[in-house]
């Protein structure tokens, strides 16, 4: 059976957590609350609910805040936050040694394009499919439909990859790099090994 190896972007190829944090903080007029104080609380309540309510924030600002993140999250200002997880020679060996793909889930396509371009990514842009968010499990259904009869590994960060784990031909890496805790995606999830980063599975 052909083998094939996707990766997710966000949370696995490049650290997001700072962009994240950002666009929080700023929102809500945060100046207190550092990257490690963010991380904490982001792993202990991961929905915006949640976090909003554990600061005691205004609950009533709740939906500006999801529409300004949604927005803001692929501007190229905090993209920019963004910090590569990956040795960048280790990962083009590794594409060009095994067919790979990157699936990520993003509204701004031509912002994706850019990014990688100054991240030194462009060899994965022929390489990439991008989903549009919204529909549940838009990553399997898309493997579903695309990539039948595969022996597929995938490595990502949040529930998007982890459904992964509901098909019969896909082993499934999650990467503690990420938004979600282990602790809070076992919950849910079962039928997939941990590994501490995306440098980890290259060394398997």
């Amino acid at each position: 059976m052909k083998k094939l190896t996707i990766f997710d972007f966000d949370g696995t190829i490049v650290d997001v957590w700072t962009r994240y944090c950002k666009v929080f903080c700023d929102f809500w007029g945060l100046k207190k609350i550092g990257l490690e104080e963010y991380r904490r609380l982001k792993y202990m309540y991961p929905k915006d609910d949640e976090l909003v309510a554990a600061l005691h924030l205004n609950s009533l600002k709740l939906v500006d805040y999801k529409y300004y993140k949604k927005k803001m999250l692929e501007q190229i200002y905090y993209l920019k936050f963004d910090s590569l997880l990956v040795s960048i020679d280790e990962l083009q060996t590794y594409f060009r040694e095994n067919d790979s793909l990157v699936i990520t889930v993003r509204r701004n396509k031509q912002a994706y394009f850019s990014q990688i371009q100054w991240l030194g990514l462009d060899f994965i842009a022929p390489k990439t499919i991008i989903l549009n968010p919204g529909s549940k499990d838009v990553k399997v259904n898309w493997v579903k439909q695309h990539l039948r009869g595969i022996d597929i590994s995938v490595i990502g960060d949040s529930e998007t990859d982890l459904a992964f784990t509901e098909l019969n031909n896909c082993k499934v890496y999650f990467v503690e790099t990420g938004l979600r805790s282990y602790e809070k995606m076992n919950e849910k999830w079962s039928g997939f090994e941990t590994i501490d980063s995306i440098q980890s599975f290259f060394r398997k």
